[in-house]
């Protein structure tokens, strides 16, 4: 009935320092196992700004936007090695042929850079937000759903439609959102800082959903016939889905707002001590 499954031992000496090294090799502990991520994040980043500088060798009179099609291109065959590799079973512990499949899409975020205005105002508008809401409705229906780090993408081309037509929904829903005063002043900010902290968010949010089952399984709901260990949470009911999506984004957001509040006292207040240290050797 704990937070951690029954099998898990506790740590003696040797545990630890393996548990240590595995942290710069990004083993992550359970509850910290949204760090998976961060080594194909660092692959799909690091080939991309490669592909930029290739592209920008080859062609060095022509501008960022100019060069999007090389771009995409050389993505796309990098995602094809990665499908290649994935079908033939050659995965790898740290998920770094994730970071290849992704790679398009961190194309498409640097050609949406400079193509944004025209965008919004041509393609984002409602008949199309229809069409696409269908096909990802079938797709969700079907029970085609995308988990990257269990390599479940359905499909190579069915990935991209899913996720495209995703990102699609959301640029759509914020095009429009912008029209609300309530959202200029409130919800603007707040997919801002989600996104300012989305690193946070992204690392914490499990620990946040395991100290939720604590606190539901203790103070709201004692009696209730649950297993804490269960991954990533406990509760399934809608409404606490909702309160783990709520704060799964906002505490991760608050701790480090409040880690860089404290963090820039704490500067200060050495920088006070030094100048006062200089100042009294001056005399």
């Amino acid at each position: 009935m704990g937070i951690q499954p029954d099998w898990i031992n506790l740590y003696d000496k040797h545990d630890m320092v393996n548990a240590f090294w595995g942290f710069f090799r990004l083993y992550a502990e359970p509850l910290n196992g949204a760090l998976w991520f961060m080594v194909p994040y660092f692959w799909a980043t690091v080939l991309y700004g490669i592909t930029v500088k290739i592209s920008k060798d080859i062609w060095k009179n022509r501008t960022f936007k100019e060069r999007q099609l090389f771009i995409m291109l050389f993505s796309i065959f990098f995602a094809i090695i990665a499908f290649i590799l994935i079908d033939s079973g050659l995965t790898y512990y740290d998920h770094a042929e994730i970071g290849l499949v992704c790679m398009p899409l961190v194309a498409l975020g640097g050609y949406y850079q400079v193509n944004h205005d025209k965008i919004r105002e041509d393609y984002i508008n409602g008949r199309i937000l229809i069409a696409f809401v269908c096909v990802l409705g079938i797709f969700l229906y079907q029970d085609k759903w995308i988990i990257l780090d269990q390599y479940r993408f359905v499909g190579p081309w069915q990935f991209f439609i899913i996720t495209g037509m995703s990102i699609y929904i959301w640029l759509f829903v914020i095009k429009k959102s912008e029209n609300f005063r309530l959202f200029k002043k409130c919800g603007e900010r707040v997919i801002i800082l989600a996104g300012d902290y989305s690193m946070d968010i992204m690392t914490l949010h499990i620990v946040v959903f395991k100290l939720i089952d604590y606190v539901m399984n203790s103070y709201i709901m004692p009696n209730s016939n649950v297993l804490l260990s269960s991954y990533p949470v406990t509760y399934l009911s809608p409404w606490i889905r909702l309160i783990y999506v709520t704060l799964g984004i906002l505490i991760p957001i608050m701790i480090r707002i409040t880690g860089g509040y404290m963090w820039r006292i704490v500067m200060k207040g050495m920088r006070r001590i030094m100048q006062m240290e200089c100042w009294g050797k001056c005399r």
